[in-house]
């Protein structure tokens, strides 16, 4: 599966837009964009299926059933 993360590397192309470029595309956003929550649980890679999956991110960075098997305890991260 492709991934991509916005990182750091942004330039300036307005007052309120910036861009990064990829390998295969450019991307632009607002200058004040705040990413939301993801699609997918950072620790399984599964979609959230329904609320209780976006309560349990809010509350332990991650989806419900990771949540019941101590995922966000056993990170290496420590968040």
């Amino acid at each position: 599966m492709l991934k991509f993360e916005l990182g750091d590397a942004w330039i300036g192309i307005s007052a309120d837009r910036k861009m990064q470029r990829f390998e295969n595309f450019t991307c632009i956003i607002p200058s004040d964009y705040e990413p939301g929550i993801p699609f997918n649980c950072p620790i399984c890679d599964i979609l959230f299926a329904d609320h209780s999956d976006i309560e349990a991110y809010y509350a332990y960075g991650c989806c419900k059933e990771c949540s019941y098997n101590g995922a966000p305890v056993n990170k290496k991260d420590g968040k």
